[in-house]
């Protein structure tokens, strides 16, 4: 599915190499091949003629073109109508990593001036700003004590943080799981993980009782911030937990205002510093977001090719309020990282299983989920076409951010809270510990396990935080169910707030015996009452 002709499908890989042309690293979809044919590609780019633009900050950029006629390019990029033998090599000097950052990419059969001022715009970007680093494999390998700590490190992740899939292959990934965090273990440097997530609340009021972060999220951030210490534990320079926001990627697909989802980034900020306030934690959790990644750099405003973007047009299905900035980076995200629509819709033509299954899954979920009130007003037909419009343009926003985050984070951990099966290069967690914390559909029925919720736990986003006094574990369930619960007599209470964060706090109505939460099986003082809402017993 991941078949396209932007700037990402071109870029067959990147890489860093010393001063005497020694390959440090590499990474990209065809980083195999940059490996094999180094000894062709170093002769070329020292000798052939070569373009170097100075950046307002002085670093300058060297464009070579070179050919590799053996070079296989990957079959998602067969369709772009490049020139398959020829390609440029873009190079800087990285002052701080000590070395050169280089990118290698295929030339396209024909470019527009614009375009290509915007290709020479977004290499420099990700030569710039990708967190690329010298390593080595065989040598790490071969440090009996980092491996020993990586180890352990992934002991860790495997206890505290990971999700089992349905179709789990950790016993495949694990191994590269480890080499990942090797390499910073390796350098004594601190473990760098990268988690897509907390975009913002859901605008239905059936799933969430708030639009501002609340105990869900809290016990989410206490969930990384627990991993974070047990690292630091064993390993002193520890882990930075990067929640990479992609709230600005999809608000204006589910109807939410850009400036909504900029708060509630900061009130995240916020909570996370109210509860976790000294260095080394302000240093554990990190946040970032799509409009931080762009503009940051001076040499990337300075050179922004602006009439490029005012030109490129993404599409809109659901009516929200725009900011210039969040709309400015997802147009150059689009531009840079997007996958063929055609490519998509011929997917879906030819009823390929696993894209007709994505695509079906998320109109389904999207037909829930939207509640603008022009959605609502629509009809049942309207609803469903619009619906299956959203999905569309999720899928292809969520293609479009991996693929960014591919290019820039490339030796990350990459951590998701979607049910991947874990054989990387994403691995799965769960942020909501699993013996302190239930997923529910049913108030009444929350000593039974749900199905459904196996091998995928739902987000604090979608979902609220609920208590049922004399219950001691926590339960997270849609707001629709309390509020089912409440209506049917069975339990009463509402929405709280309070240091622990927005909640739910329930009470039974009903004198039935109490069960254990956990084994489901009577407590010994079944006939003892619950108090209130403080979850103590009278």
């Amino acid at each position: 599915m991941n078949s396209g002709s932007s700037s990402y499908h071109h870029i067959q890989g990147i890489y860093c190499r010393s001063g005497k042309d020694e390959l440090l690293g590499v990474e990209g979809r065809n980083a195999d091949q940059i490996i094999r044919h180094w000894p062709t590609l170093r002769t070329q780019r020292i000798a052939n003629q070569s373009k170097t633009t100075k950046l307002p900050s002085g670093i300058e950029v060297v464009l070579t073109p070179i050919e590799l006629p053996d070079f296989t390019t990957l079959e998602s990029s067969l369709s772009l109508n490049l020139q398959t033998q020829k390609y440029t090599v873009r190079e800087i000097y990285h002052q701080s990593k000590g070395c050169y950052i280089g990118l290698l990419s295929a030339e396209a059969s024909s470019i527009s001036e614009e375009e290509s001022a915007f290709t020479d715009w977004i290499e420099t970007f990700f030569l710039l700003e990708t967190s690329l680093w010298p390593y080595s494999d065989s040598e790490n390998v071969q440090n009996i004590k980092a491996v020993r700590t990586s180890e352990a490190i992934t002991t860790l992740f495997e206890t505290l943080l990971r999700n089992i899939s349905s179709d789990d292959q950790w016993h495949i990934g694990k191994d590269g799981f480890i080499r990942r965090v090797l390499g910073f273990v390796a350098r004594n440097e601190k473990i760098q993980m990268a988690i897509p997530a907390f975009p913002c609340k859901s605008p239905n009021t059936r799933k969430v009782g708030g639009r501002n972060p609340d105990m869900a999220e809290k016990i989410a951030l206490d969930t990384l911030h627990t991993f974070a210490k047990a690292v630091r534990g064993i390993y002193p320079p520890g882990v930075a937990m990067w929640v990479i926001s992609d709230g600005h990627v999809f608000s204006d697909c589910i109807g939410v205002d850009d400036d909504e989802v900029s708060a509630y980034d900061k009130k995240l900020h916020d909570l996370y510093k109210s509860l976790y306030n000294t260095p080394e934690d302000q240093e554990a959790i990190r946040f970032r977001g799509l409009t931080d990644m762009f503009f940051s750099n001076p040499d990337i405003a300075n050179t922004f090719p602006h009439s490029y973007i005012q030109n490129f047009e993404i599409a809109h299905p659901i009516e929200s309020k725009r900011s210039s900035e969040a709309e400015t980076a997802r147009q150059i995200m689009m531009a840079g990282c997007q996958s063929s629509r055609e490519h998509f819709q011929k997917l879906i033509a030819d009823q390929h299983p696993a894209t007709l299954s994505l695509y079906r899954g998320q109109a389904r979920f999207m037909q829930d989920d939207l509640a603008t009130p022009e959605f609502l007003a629509k009809s049942a037909k309207q609803k469903k076409k619009i619906s299956f419009a959203v999905a569309t343009e999720m899928i292809a926003r969520n293609q479009a951010y991996s693929n960014l985050l591919e290019l820039l984070l490339p030796n990350y951990v990459r951590l998701s809270i979607h049910a991947h099966n874990n054989r990387g290069p994403k691995y799965a967690i769960c942020l909501f510990p699993r013996d302190k914390i239930r997923a529910i559909d049913s108030v009444k029925k929350r000593h039974e396990l749900v199905p459904a919720y196996e091998f995928q736990v739902p987000t604090p986003w979608h979902n609220s935080a609920i208590k049922v006094a004399g219950d001691d574990i926590i339960y997270i369930g849609k707001a629709e169910i309390v509020k089912a619960a409440i209506e049917a007599g069975d339990f009463e209470g509402g929405w709280v707030e309070g240091p622990e964060g927005g909640h739910f706090a329930l009470r039974s109505t009903q004198p039935a015996v109490e069960l254990d939460c956990r084994s489901g099986q009577p407590r010994e003082d079944s006939d003892q009452r619950a108090d209130g809402g403080s979850g103590q017993r009278q």
